[in-house]
């Protein structure tokens, strides 16, 4: 796999104009000689949503890099919350480059007239492919708050580490901490703390989505706001049906939509990592 000599990511939030919201519905032609040549794994669509709702804002998210609206035509990035007052229609992620040959290569998401250029889950790191069966398996996203983390760890450690009689919410006992070494997958997935410095991930051993319990600012791999939703995603699962480029790009995003509780002007927004 050729490594891209040049390559933009961008996040579209406003960009999108009427008109083309208006071309939901129409098909892409395809060009001969082109789409032919594409060798994809055929995942299916993605069904994946969570809606991040933490503050003043209410909005869905969705696997395929694209976020705020319902895939048919109207916007949903709601504020304030309760209101159905919509202040953007969509947004997506845009990435592109050359490789050292000079292949152009596009993953793009607009409105889905086509399909998608994105299917969840992350990717073999040896070949840069995917299988449907790990498609399906991270189609969906892991929504988590930073006051479930506190008082799962407070609970581990006032007991002893017995979780006995605490009901471990169900997003930190599935949190994808580490890939499947036996599909080549990264050792390392959704960010943790290591209580134990073992490499895996256990809610039983103490373990935990990791976001920063310290009073004071820390640099490193971390869950971010009051709530966060993180989810993983990649452009191999299938052809590009959305832009149609020929090539994929190989790429493998691990994303988090996520938004703070405050009593000033952050609770009216919302922040994304990739």
């Amino acid at each position: 796999m050729k490594k891209l000599s040049a390559a933009a990511i961008l996040l579209a939030a406003t960009a999108f104009s009427v008109q083309a919201k208006e071309n939901i519905g129409q098909e892409r032609v395809v060009r001969p000689g082109r789409d032919n040549a594409r060798i994809y794994a055929g995942c299916t669509d993605s069904k994946g949503r969570a809606d991040l709702d933490v503050n003043n804002v209410r909005t869905p998210i969705y696997i395929n890099g694209d976020m705020w609206w319902d895939l048919v035509g109207n916007a949903e990035y709601e504020i304030p919350a309760g209101s159905h007052h919509y202040s953007l229609f969509s947004g997506a992620i845009w990435i592109g480059g050359k490789d050292g040959a000079g292949n152009l290569k596009v993953a793009a998401q607009t409105y889905r007239q086509s399909g998608s250029d994105f299917w969840p889950g992350p990717v073999d790191t040896t070949n840069a492919t995917i299988t449907n069966d790990v498609c399906q398996q991270y189609d969906r996203h892991w929504k988590i708050t930073l006051t479930e983390v506190k008082d799962f760890v407070n609970y581990f450690a006032e007991h002893g580490g017995d979780l006995s009689g605490y009901p471990v919410p169900e997003v930190i006992k599935t949190w994808p901490g580490n890939g499947d070494p036996s599909k080549n997958q990264g050792r390392f997935l959704a960010p943790f703390e290591d209580v134990n410095s073992d490499g895996i991930y256990n809610y039983e051993d103490g373990d935990y989505p990791k976001f920063n319990l310290s009073p004071v600012a820390q640099c490193g791999e971390y869950l971010l706001g009051d709530q966060t939703i993180w989810w993983v995603f990649n452009d191999v699962g299938n052809i590009h049906k959305e832009t149609g480029s020929t090539f994929s790009i190989g790429v493998e995003i691990q994303a988090q939509a996520f938004g703070f509780n405050t009593n000033d002007e952050i609770n009216n927004m919302t922040f994304y990592k990739y």
